[in-house]
């Protein structure tokens, strides 16, 4: 169910268009009737300037002391100096190019109607113009390559179709006619070119003049279109083409590749497929349909699979679609919580190959990582991450927010939590031994070269950034912040962990031990609350949007071993909300839900769900980001279009129905009263176990449980009286089956 999101209005924007994709390729369709447009992106069209590396590991100890010794303020002016007056921006992704379908045709449209299939990635619209029924077929297959685009009509009509990029001084963009096809060639002062080739198909007239295409008498016209960020694969890409099966075969193979993943989830709530865009306006104006949190895990989803398949680059700031010349954040990588978020849903939504883009690209720059470690921080083997950075990770060092955004260390400790559990939701030990064990490894060496002891024997973090709070003073440097203390005893554990599992014996496991155990303690204000900083620094914002000293709690899981963290990093949640939402943004709600979520409370969950389907869930489904911090929503400017909150708060639902953590696997941990009855099918948990959920009544009424592996499960259910195929020990409120091969199949019914 809510595979089909249908509309009857038109998108005169871009950001409320439908978007298309196979992980390299994307675009996005909006535009009136009879002035089509589809936006074209390639996930690896980034500009490419000169930028020098920044080399300040010789500064460290000066930073240090400054730090320590009360003087912050001064040691981020020392670390600008440093800096020097060198190029600091990374690079932003890029538009590729516009294709406008311009039709002969005037007056009004009438009846529009358009539907984008989830389940096949099959985007279609129909509608009238001069007494002409005009009907449209888009999709973007993985499996050739291309984006294919078909225009339909009864009778004969007349077109012309316009190649363009949006206005930029510092790009060239040509286009010519080539051996019967259509290409585009861009490029930009630093020599990285760009190039499309089209080949189209038409029964009409087809001819090329004044860089556009005029297609006249046709009743049926396909587009087959092919992007290349290298100028070498011209001919390549001409070859493509040149062998592209017809359109109904390419159709089909793409159909199946993308059903076959998209397939995997089945989720009903038992609530009537109310059309997405009445639900959105329902939302918007009053309660909730409950067909929308439906539309809502099923949009991530398609997102996701459009947007990061293999051999693409991972899921930047809006997915794979963009169409400004100077996005918003570069729409490139900010590694302090955006990245992280646009994949939260990726395992236990049954997606985990789709996060391997993630992987690839970050091991893919071993050596810049490696490079910046040395220069940056004078770090030896190990690994670091710019706070923001693009697709070559270049470091992102404006002067306004240089200390942090150059010299916040936590993004690859971060990173190395979706390395692990990738690891614990598929079992893949190989992956483990051979991507994710050096990687984690590089990242505690980082902390080996980093970390010190003080006085007391513990060791702190300095300098140290409060993602993306300051002190009250407007400082942004300090000693020790509670996220750097949660990353390290993340990392370090969970490095014992993988070491104990595989029987790995590394000679580290002692070394990673002795910091997790003297690691700075954490610092709890007078009425139990965790504090973001490890001492009694004051923060500036007590409501701020970034919940960086809650990680323990979401997205990784301390608390579950440590009763004191956890009571104090709930009341941490309440205090970030003491002022209402002053200080959030969008991807803040889907956090605030996760947090409900794991903490088993779902009705407060879904609150922020439905808060960030009224404040930030655009018409198309796709969320924007929107800041409170000026008074108004949209007070920096107008809806900027970002994914990582979709994705956020889909992740928040799944884990009403699912949540696992290295204890046990708990059903139904936080059922929302407003979901009595539905199933949740093809979730995915700890140990590559895939788990089919019935509930009736709030209750529990069937589970089945998929062994992808052999070997031993615990689930936490809160029901007695349960029948099972299988037999168990049951301890308090876990059942544990042991003994299971591949291929099981646990069934559990509840009287």
């Amino acid at each position: 169910m809510y595979d089909k999101l249908h509309f009857v209005t038109p998108s005169d924007e871009f950001q409320t268009g439908s978007p298309l994709g196979n992980g390299t390729i994307g675009t996005m369709h909006w535009g009136m009737p009879g002035q089509d447009v589809f936006t074209f992106n390639h996930d690896s069209l980034y500009r490419n300037k000169p930028h020098e590396d920044v080399k300040t590991g010789h500064a460290m100890e000066t930073m240090r002391e400054l730090v320590n010794s009360g003087r912050a303020r001064e040691a981020e002016a020392f670390y600008n100096e440093q800096v020097g007056d060198i190029p600091r921006c990374a690079n932003p992704y890029q538009p590729f190019m516009d294709v406008t379908f311009a039709m002969d045709m005037g007056g009004e449209y009438r009846n529009y109607r358009k539907t984008l299939d989830m389940e096949n990635a099959l985007l279609r619209f129909s509608y009238e113009l001069d007494g002409k029924n005009i009907r449209w077929e888009a999709f973007v297959t993985a499996v050739h390559g291309v984006s294919v685009i078909r225009v339909a009509c009864d009778s004969p009509i007349c077109c012309t179709l316009i190649p363009s990029r949006p206005e930029d001084p510092e790009c060239t963009f040509t286009i010519a006619d080539e051996d019967g096809m259509f290409c585009t060639y861009g490029d930009f002062p630093e020599n990285h070119p760009f190039l499309s080739c089209s080949k189209i198909k038409t029964d009409g007239i087809l001819r090329c003049e004044d860089g556009k295409v005029r297609m006249e008498a046709f009743t049926e016209c396909t587009v087959y279109t092919a992007l290349s960020v290298d100028e070498s694969e011209n001919t390549s890409l001409k070859a493509i083409l040149s062998a592209l099966p017809g359109y109904e075969e390419i159709l089909s193979a793409h159909t199946k590749d993308f059903s076959d993943i998209y397939r995997r989830i089945k989720f009903d709530l038992n609530a009537p497929e109310t059309k997405a865009e009445d639900a959105w306006k329902a939302s918007v104006e009053g309660e909730t349909p409950i067909a929308m949190y439906g539309y809502l895990v099923n949009f991530s989803r398609y997102c996701i699979i459009s947007s990061s398949r293999k051999g693409s680059l991972p899921i930047n700031l809006q997915g794979l679609w963009n169409r400004e010349i100077d996005p918003p954040w570069l729409s490139g990588y900010t590694m302090d919580i955006n990245i992280q978020m646009a994949y939260w849903p990726a395992q236990i939504l049954n997606l985990s190959a789709l996060e391997e883009p993630l992987f690839d690209w970050v091991l893919s720059n071993w050596d810049t990582m490696q490079k910046h470690a040395q220069n940056i921080f004078g770090a030896e083997d190990a690994v670091y991450i710019n706070q923001t950075t693009d697709m070559y990770m270049t470091p992102n060092c404006e002067d306004w927010v240089a200390a942090f955004q150059a010299l916040w260390s936590g993004a690859c400790a971060w990173i190395g939590q979706h390395f692990y559990n990738y690891w614990r939701y598929t079992n893949d030990d190989e992956f483990m031994r051979t991507k994710g064990f050096p990687y984690l490894k590089a990242c505690a060496k980082f902390y080996f070269s980093f970390l010190y002891k003080n006085a007391e024997g513990k060791y702190e973090i300095s300098p140290s950034f409060n993602p993306e709070n300051t002190t009250v003073d407007g400082v942004w440097t300090v000693n020790t912040a509670t996220m750097d203390i949660l990353l390290v005893h993340e990392l370090m554990q969970n490095l014992i962990s993988v070491n104990r599992a595989l029987n790995l014996n590394d000679p580290d496991e002692e070394r990673w031990r002795e910091i997790d155990r003297n690691m700075k303690d954490y610092y709890y204000l007078e009425d139990g609350t965790l504090h973001e900083f490890s001492d009694a620094t004051v923060e500036k914002d007590t409501c701020h949007r970034h919940l960086s000293h809650l990680y323990g709690l979401f997205p990784g899981d301390l608390w579950i071993r440590d009763e004191k963290l956890k009571e104090a990093s709930i009341k941490g949640v309440f205090r970030r909300l003491s002022k209402g939402l002053s200080s959030t943004s969008s991807w803040c709600v889907s956090w605030h839900a996760c947090c409900f979520a794991a903490m088993g409370d779902g009705d407060r969950a879904l609150e922020f769900v439905d808060h960030l389907i009224r404040s930030s869930l655009m018409e198309n489904f796709l969320t924007s980001h929107y800041d409170w911090r000026d008074g108004t929503a949209y007070a920096w400017g107008p809806k900027r279009f970002q994914i990582d909150s979709l994705m956020g708060i889909s992740r928040a639902i799944a884990n009403m129905f699912l949540r696992s953590d290295d204890l046990c696997t708990t059903i139904l941990p936080a059922l929302p009263k407003r979901l009595p009855n539905g199933s949740f099918c093809g979730l995915r948990g700890y140990d590559s176990f895939e788990y089919d959920i019935y509930w009736e009544n709030g209750r529990l009424k069937k589970l089945v449980a998929y062994a992808n592996r052999g070997g031993k499960i615990r689930l936490r259910i809160a029901e007695n009286g349960i029948c099972c195929n299988r037999p168990y020990d049951r301890k308090d409120q876990d059942y544990i089956f042991e003994n299971l091969q591949v291929g099981d199949r646990i069934e559990i019914t509840v009287d």
